[in-house]
């Protein structure tokens, strides 16, 4: 099993709460443009960027920091997710940054019910925005206002936020160090091949009838269908060069039967965890994802050299006396906040 032998040891402990140790930082100064992003001031504390909107904790210290990116399904709502004391607990209370991206309220479903949605490859109908693009302000801005540290970014998801870190990972794996996803697939027809190798957690349970288990189609009516989950794991794995699914390892731990393909690539490792329950993921599940991710720490820098990034670049290695580049700025504010996501 891919899941290192002290990591399951420490599990059990781990899954018991922690103290909340979360603060959001001070108040930033203006940039240039007069604008200041981030906003504590009142109950809508969230940082406004050119594109959209991020909530984020971070755990007390100087940092630098992982990073869990959540993306929630398409009745979620960020402000929810940004307020539960169980996934501040969960996320800062092992050290990492909890930042809650922003949907936009562009799923119209049966009935008449508008729900957010993500922009990803092969969904039908308009989408205003670029999330692609939005995902990549959030980075950036999140690794200067909240030291994160980009080298340790997970995005994790559900539902339809989970279809759209499918694509992330496929077509845009640069940019998190892994990825994990609960009921959700790859929206559309798998591609013949992914860009690279990846670090894909993908879990589901058995009774969802929301995104049914090892489904191809999804809720008509909705303009979604899905690939085969299994299927788009396997795609996953040859990109990412491991033995075919018949060499996986398996063992059950905690709620979770656990799949994980052997012989991956130095950066590839898939796993597939399955549960007895619905679309809703189990309690435990946050939390062992995040000690699942745990297990991958990057290679140290070669000493005389820094990591130097450009806007929307992965990591690059060069030899670079002297201090790091220019601070991020924000684009100009948009008119308003997003509206909450109706119930």
């Amino acid at each position: 099993m891919r899941l290192l032998p002290a990591v399951h040891a420490a599990l059990l402990s781990a899954l018991v709460s922690v103290p909340f140790a979360a603060t959001p930082p001070p108040a930033a100064a203006q940039s240039a443009d007069g604008v200041n992003p981030c906003d504590f001031s009142g109950a809508d504390a969230a940082c406004q960027l050119a594109d959209g909107v991020y909530r984020a904790w971070k755990p007390l210290g100087e940092g630098p920091f992982p990073a869990v990116v959540y993306l929630y399904g398409s009745l979620g709502e960020a402000d929810l997710n940004y307020r539960s004391e169980f996934f501040r607990e969960t996320i800062t209370g092992s050290g990492h940054v909890l930042i809650v991206p922003e949907a936009l309220s562009v799923v119209q479903y049966v009935g008449g019910i508008t729900g957010t949605g993500w922009n990803r490859s092969g969904r039908i109908g308009d989408h205003p925005r670029d999330d692609v693009a939005f995902l990549r302000q959030v980075l950036i801005h999140a690794e200067q206002y909240f030291r994160i540290d980009r080298d340790r970014v997970i995005f994790v998801g559900q539902s339809d936020g989970g279809f759209m870190i499918w694509d992330l990972a496929c077509h845009h794996p640069e940019m998190a160090a892994a990825y994990a996803v609960h009921a959700g697939s790859y929206g559309g027809a798998l591609p013949e091949r992914c860009d690279r190798p990846v670090r894909f957690l993908q879990t589901h349970g058995r009774q969802d009838t929301v995104v049914p288990f090892e489904a191809e189609r999804i809720r008509e009516g909705v303009g979604l269908t899905a690939a085969n989950p299994v299927e788009g794991l396997d795609l996953l794995a040859r990109t990412s060069g491991c033995a075919p699914r018949e060499a996986a390892e398996t063992r059950q731990l905690l709620d979770f039967q656990q799949t994980a393909w052997t012989g991956c690539a130095k950066d590839g490792a898939i796993e597939y965890w399955v549960h007895d329950g619905g679309h809703g993921y189990p309690g435990s599940w946050l939390p062992t994802v995040v000690r699942w991710f745990e297990q991958f720490k990057p290679e140290p820098v070669a000493v005389g050299q820094r990591v130097i990034r450009k806007p929307g670049d992965g990591a690059q290695t060069r030899s670079a006396p002297g201090a790091g580049g220019q601070r991020f700025k924000p684009g100009t504010r948009s008119a308003g906040r997003f509206k909450a996501v109706p119930k």
